[in-house]
Order: structure tokens, then C-alpha cells, then sequence
């Protein structure tokens, strides 16, 4: 039921969407994907709420950027996942979820940061790390992370950080197209 609530969230049908997301939230609460369909549908009724409050919105806000040919959507006002794709041949994400979660704790005790580990594809898991209220924010963890002494030891070749939209991170789990959204992340999140 939760992967097919995050098939439907790739297409443009957001209320049924949310309405999958509810069910499983509303059936499945024994089960580890309640956790994770809980933040996600939080964090769409959040963006809901926040677009029809910011009805105008502020371009000089936006990063002047070209549009480049991508499936993904460049939404930096909207909330934010951080995100580490681990190769769990070399990783232990149950391992790497404890080290964020103590990293969470002591720098970001009053955000209700929530860590939650899910399955990517055969050899690779999702830990996302949830919500930051902009790119801005969840860059600004991003930056954190990098430059945190404690994390040094997760610091890998083989675990990829990144930032992503609500709105894009449907479209990344269903479709798996790690290296589209890499260059989309490289080109408008990453100062070049």
C-alpha cells in the first residue's frame, strides 16, 4: 500500500496522493512504513497549507538559475528532505541511522527532526531525514553534516548525501533515477 501511494505520488494527481497516504497511515500503524507515510503526508498538508498562504510569492527569493531539461521541479520554498543513499554492502544503515539520530539530538534538539530508514533498491536503503522548511534550511544541515567532526567516521564514498523537495521525492524513490536528480541537485542546490 505504501508503494503504491508513492507510485501515485509521481504523477500530478497530488489529492489522491494524499488520500493513499492517509490509508496507509490510518491501517498500517504496527508496520515500519508508518512512520515514514505519516511525515510525508504531514509535510504535503504543511506545503498545501503554505501555498495558499503564500499566494505571491518573492523571485528575488528563487536562485537565478536557466531551466535545464529535467523531470524534477525546482521548488526551494517548499519542505525539504535530507537524505543519505547508502550502499549497505559497506554501510550498516541501522548503524548510520543511530549515529544521525545522536547527531539530531545534540544540534538539533528543539527541531523534531526525524530519521527514518526505508528500502531503496537491492543493495541501497534511504535514511531521510525529516522536515526542513526550505532548501535553505536543509542546505544549511547538509553543509552541517559535511563539516561535522562527529560524522567524520560516515563520511564515505559509498553514502551519498543530498537535499530534496517533498514534491521530487516521490519521483526519485518510484523511478530510481539517482543520477538525473544528482546533476538537478548539483545545478541548482550546490554553489558551482
Amino acid at each position: 500500500a505504501y508503494l503504491h501511494a508513492m507510485a501515485l505520488g509521481r504523477n500530478d494527481d497530488r489529492e489522491l496522493f494524499m488520500t493513499e497516504l492517509q490509508h496507509v497511515v490510518d491501517n498500517y500503524s504496527d508496520t515500519p512504513v508508518h512512520q515514514p507515510a505519516s511525515v510525508l503526508l504531514a509535510s504535503l498538508h504543511e506545503e498545501e497549507a503554505r501555498k495558499i498562504a503564500e499566494s505571491g510569492e518573492d523571485p528575488s527569493r528563487r536562485r537565478e538559475r536557466d531551466p535545464i531539461d529535467t523531470p524534477f521541479t525546482f521548488s526551494p520554498d517548499a519542505i525539504h528532505f535530507f537524505v543519505l543513499l547508502v550502499q549497505t554492502e559497506y554501510h550498516d544503515p541501522a548503524e548510520i541511522s543511530g549515529i544521525i539520530s545522536d547527531f539530531n539530538d545534540e544540534n538539533f534538539e528543539d527541531d523534531n527532526l526525524a530519521v527514518n530508514n526505508i528500502f531503496f533498491e537491492e543493495g541501497r536503503q534511504l535514511l531521510t531525514i525529516t522536515n526542513f522548511d526550505s532548501m535553505e534550511s536543509g542546505m544549511e544541515y547538509f553543509h552541517l553534516y559535511h563539516s561535522s567532526e562527529g560524522l567524520e567516521n560516515i563520511h564515505s564514498d559509498r553514502i551519498e548525501p543530498f537535499v530534496i523537495s517533498v514534491d521530487n521525492y516521490p519521483m526519485f524513490y518510484q523511478d530510481k533515477e539517482t543520477e538525473a536528480y544528482r546533476f538537478f541537485f548539483d545545478y541548482y542546490y550546490l554553489e558551482l
